[in-house]
């Protein structure tokens, strides 16, 4: 078992590196992924998170567009 799992340690290590690089908020979203399930409360904060950031980025396209 400890033979079949030691080449694949690796792998998985670089696979979260490449995905910290591509996207550097994606292990936080996936920290709080997990946090959901056990916690609605956090779910809720998460969702006004992304609520207000989607707002945010609204603004400065419509600023822009405007000027």
């Amino acid at each position: 078992m400890f033979t079949q799992k030691q080449p694949n340690h690796p792998m998985q290590r670089k696979r979260r590196r490449l995905s910290e690089v591509a996207y550097p908020g994606f292990k936080k979203i996936r920290i709080i992924k997990r946090v959901t399930r056990r916690d609605p409360t956090e779910w809720f904060l998460f969702l006004t998170t992304m609520i207000v950031v989607a707002a945010s980025i609204i603004g400065i396209v419509y600023i822009l567009v405007m000027f």
